[in-house]
């Protein structure tokens, strides 16, 4: 993804960087008495796999991930070292991590154009696979020393289960995960770098995606026995 088409915020511009944070240095924690937070989006990748002549004739539901409890509500989360969790100061995202992630899978998905439809896990939504998968790590880690404003390291894990419904299979696990810096210890380029870091996972989970549908397509998987 290019960092030109970052489009961090859809309510509103970038906060100050004075903003950032609160508390000791370059770490604190959200203060929910304070003035109202500003919201961070995340925007899906721009990719073109080498491309599907045709939608595969399926119907892929994507299930809202798991996540734990430290990313599971919409603070952006950091890690001052790595048995402590606190969240950045007047800052979440626009929606519930979890449901963030769900919906740029959801968009990424239908941009490919690999299937014919692609549905939110619903209830009387069945379709003929389901993509589950689990949020290990959506954190921005601090290495140095607190206060030195070092800016932190983004990492971004996620475990995908594609699960063919007819018969309740899994038909493939994969982990997939990505790691960068922020180019600065700001709420911007901090968020870039969470854009940057999903976006890479989304690209290994879309081709993993694109190659086990398309084994199934070809082994007749779907077929009715």
């Amino acid at each position: 993804m290019s960092m030109s088409r970052r489009a961090f915020a859809r309510f509103g511009m970038l906060a100050a960087s004075a903003a950032l944070l609160a508390g000791c240095g370059a770490l604190g924690a959200v203060d929910d008495a304070g003035s109202a937070p500003q919201l961070y989006d995340l925007v899906p990748p721009s990719r073109q796999l080498s491309a599907m002549p045709l939608a595969m004739p399926l119907q892929l539901v994507i299930a809202e991930p798991d996540a734990s409890g430290g990313v599971e509500g919409n603070r952006i989360t950091l890690k001052p070292s790595p048995v402590e969790v606190q969240y950045y100061a007047g800052a979440r995202w626009v929606d519930r991590t979890p449901r963030l992630v769900q919906t740029l899978l959801m968009e990424d998905v239908e941009a490919m154009g690999l299937v014919a439809s692609v549905e939110r896990q619903s209830v009387g939504v069945r379709g003929d696979y389901m993509l589950k998968s689990d949020i290990r790590s959506f954190e921005a880690v601090y290495n140095g020393t607190p206060g030195d404003q070092n800016p932190p390291t983004v990492t971004v894990a996620i475990n995908f289960k594609l699960v063919r419904q007819r018969d309740g299979r899994i038909v493939g696990s994969r982990t997939f995960e990505a790691t960068g810096p922020a180019a600065a210890n700001r709420i911007d380029s901090i968020v870039g770098a969470f854009d940057a870091q999903l976006g890479a996972v989304l690209g290994q989970e879309a081709r993993w995606l694109r190659d086990l549908l398309d084994g199934e397509m070809a082994s007749g998987a779907m077929k009715k026995p």
